[in-house]
This record gives C-alpha cells, structure tokens and sequence, in this order.
C-alpha cells in the first residue's frame, strides 16, 4: 500500500508540472488525480506481480503509465495477458534493441509463442525465464540476464 502511495505522489508531481500553479486547487487537477489513482487501483493484478517479478531480477523498478513496462538500456519487455498480446508485439516491433513480451499466464506463453512466430520479438514466461530468444525463432530455456 505503501508504494502504491508514492507511485501516486509521483503521478500527481508529474500532473503538478504539467497544469499551472494557479489551477493545481481547482477540481480539473483533483479529478485528474483521482484518475490517475483508479487506473493504477485497476491495474490486472497478474499483471503487476508478474511486471514487478520480472522487474526486480533485472534489479529495475516497474513504472506503470510508461511507453513499455519495464525498459533498461539492453533490453525492453511488455507483460501481457493473453488478451493484449498481439498489440504489444505491434508496439514491440517498432522498439529498438532487445525486445520482449512477457505472459501472465501458461496459456498466454503458447499464444504468444505463435504470434511472435515471424517477429523478432521474444518470449518471457511470468517468472522472467526465456521461452523464445529475440531475434530467433527456436525455443530456448534459459534465465535473462
């Protein structure tokens, strides 16, 4: 819960930038941050644990509401659902260096693994371990480093 307050606190930092001063006490900005607060209450569960696993191995912080889920200088992932996979494998396509889509689920990584069949797109399951390396287009088992 704790977190979930400072990512908050960011967000309204973020919004304080953004809308003059003068207005930061009007009831636009108020009803701007109580958005910003039941998108990230609504946020798939699934979701964020896995994004957070797989953010922590790779020693990063997750930050929803950003381009991808989790992005470092090597390497950028997108966790998915099974339902929102084929639109992160659009976005991930047009991303530079490594790219992965990450599943919440066992049924997600075999959808996934046929989407991404003739992409350079790689596959991640839920616990961060590669199913399919980017860029090729044959299984693998190994952990992401």
């Amino acid at each position: 819960m704790i977190r979930q307050n400072v990512k908050i606190k960011e967000h309204e930092k973020h919004l304080a930038r953004r809308i003059p001063a003068a207005k930061t006490g009007s009831w636009m900005y108020r009803k701007k941050c109580n958005e910003v607060k039941e998108e990230m209450e609504s946020e798939n569960k699934a979701h964020k644990a896995t994004a957070n696993r797989i953010a922590q191995g790779l020693g990063v912080l997750y930050r929803p509401g950003g381009e991808f889920d989790i992005q470092t200088d090597s390497v950028t992932i997108e966790v998915e659902t099974t339902a929102t996979v084929a639109s992160a494998i659009a976005r991930l396509e047009q991303a530079h260096g490594k790219v992965y889509v990450a599943l919440t689920n066992r049924d997600g990584v075999e959808e996934a693994l046929r989407l991404t069949a003739n992409t350079r797109v790689g596959v991640l399951d839920s616990k961060g371990e590669v199913v399919r390396e980017c860029g090729e287009r044959h299984q693998t088992s190994q952990k992401l480093t």
